[in-house]
């Protein structure tokens, strides 16, 4: 999950775009004016006359939601992303029993990942494509499995495609902003460090890696796999400007556009590209179509590989949440919505609980099979108490079938334990 800055001011001002995705900041008036108010009115009031914790004093029959659905109703599975607090050394038993304890039915382990100051991509499994981490037993991802389905717990394998890996390879396959600075200029992230996706479907190479690598990971017996965001095309907002950088404007990309829509695009170079590009708008509103279609082919390479590797588990990307993601990253929510299993939607500090609401109804009108809600512990809407079991809440009440809290170390960091295993307890068991 990023954030990058604010969103842009500018806007599309011909055509249509998905619906989904381009609601952030939209009220929607009262927030949240059922049952659960009335429980954090009484848990307030619970507070300021006996100082007793917040989430103790919240009946389980209080969280429901404005329409009375209720947390306590519905098959929701209730997951935490890692397990261990510190590194894959750790005992894989160790962490699966602490998840169990807070009523989680489902843990959410990375498995590929993207060292960046060290530009490498590893495994937390003995893989063939790229390399074994140097915090990672070489039994890690096997005994966590293992010790999961021992005690009722899921796994799902969250996976960071490996761009470092294909960037050692070729460099120059990095994403091109705009003003025809490299994607990483302004943050040397995972997000940022990557190729962009109009490559990677165009490439059997890539492509390729990607299907071994989630060959090895269903061998596992995972029950589920997630692509982290790294998928999409990376985007930068320049503050003093008030100028969203899009990409990717390298020749490749550039090309392949023309080719494939007919459009000629001039100039000499990524910026005067995407000037003549921007300046454009039917060759604009093309281009925008183009990259997300891009991004929908990946998606749908990964989803059929899932499906090829012969084990039935699911399979679903996390998505940004936004006013442009659209516009700026390639997402189209309806196209993916047709093509994989579950959505997993990205809450962090860029989304008040007044904004989750919209978000998720349009984006239940991309009629996707399953939407999942990744809600961020390191972001002040969610660290304590009574702000998570909110939350929770809300996201529940709006039609998440799975909600995922990012990550172990921040629930022991800030003393959430308790509160995650009073929430997740009002939600029932997915079924």
């Amino acid at each position: 999950m990023i954030n990058s800055g604010p969103e842009p001011r500018i806007q599309l001002i011909f055509g249509s775009v998905p619906e989904c995705g381009r609601v952030y900041g939209e009220k929607t008036g009262g927030v949240f004016t059922g049952k659960i108010s009335i429980g954090v009115v009484l848990a307030v009031c619970l507070i300021c006359l006996s100082g007793v914790g917040v989430v103790w004093a919240i009946p389980g029959e209080l969280l429901v939601g404005s329409n009375g659905s209720g947390l306590g109703v519905g098959g929701v599975d209730r997951g935490i992303y890692e397990i261990c607090a510190a590194d894959r050394r750790c005992d894989p038993e160790e962490g699966i029993l602490a998840a169990k304890s807070m009523n989680a039915t489902l843990v959410v382990v990375t498995v590929i990942d993207n060292q960046v100051d060290k530009n490498r991509s590893v495994a937390y499994y003995p893989s063939k494509i790229v390399p074994l981490a140097g915090d990672a037993t070489y039994d890690y991802l096997n005994r966590t499995v293992k010790a999961a389905h021992q005690n009722g717990i899921k796994v799902y394998a969250l996976i960071n495609l490996p761009h470092e890996l294909w960037l050692a390879k070729d460099p120059g396959r990095i994403a091109v902003y705009s003003n025809g600075k490299k994607s990483d200029t302004y943050r040397r992230s995972y997000f940022y460090r990557v190729v962009p996706p109009s490559l990677v479907v165009d490439s059997p190479e890539m492509l390729g890696d990607i299907k071994s690598i989630i060959n090895e990971v269903a061998g596992y017996g995972v029950d589920g796999i997630a692509l982290n965001d790294n998928f999409q095309f990376p985007s930068w907002y320049l503050e003093k400007q008030k100028e969203t950088l899009l990409s990717s404007y390298d020749a490749a990309t550039v090309r392949r556009f023309e080719n494939e829509t007919g459009r000629v695009v001039l100039g000499n170079g990524s910026s005067e590209w995407a000037g003549y590009i921007r300046d454009n708008p039917e060759i604009f509103y093309d281009w925008v179509s183009w990259r997300g279609k891009q991004v929908t082919r990946l998606l749908q390479a990964c989803q059929q590989d899932v499906a090829e590797s012969g084990r039935q588990i699911e399979f679903g990307p996390h998505l940004l949440v936004g006013n442009w993601v659209y516009h700026d990253n390639g997402l189209d929510y309806f196209a993916i919505a047709k093509i994989v299993d579950v959505m997993y939607l990205m809450f962090g500090d860029g989304e008040k609980n007044g904004d989750i609401p919209a978000i998720m109804r349009k984006c239940e009108n991309a009629t996707p099979k399953k939407i999942a809600a990744s809600i961020y512990l390191n972001n002040t809407a969610s660290r304590n108490a009574l702000a998570l079991t909110e939350r929770i809440g809300i996201v529940y009440d709006n039609g998440a079938r799975q909600v995922g809290l990012f990550d172990f170390n921040q629930i022991a960091w800030n003393n959430l334990s308790g509160a995650v295993g009073k929430a997740f307890a009002s939600i029932k068991e997915s079924t």
